[in-house]
């Protein structure tokens, strides 16, 4: 492979990470939050203990 097309390649996939990172799908912190919101919808869901993954919840909205 060039150095000229290697350049390219470098290029394209910084400008691809770069999108990725506008739009919020390259964050860490983006993609924790969603799992986090996600495993206590799931809890509050099948959980007999509904009031404390409630508070869990506005424990995590309180922060952010």
């Amino acid at each position: 492979m060039s150095s000229r097309s290697r350049a390219w390649m470098v290029a394209g996939t910084v400008g691809l990470v770069e999108a990725l990172k506008d739009q919020g799908f390259a964050r860490w912190n983006y993609t924790i939050g969603v799992l986090f919101l996600i495993s206590i919808t799931a809890a509050a869901s099948s959980d007999s203990n509904y009031h404390e993954t409630e508070k869990l919840k506005e424990a995590n909205i309180s922060k952010n």
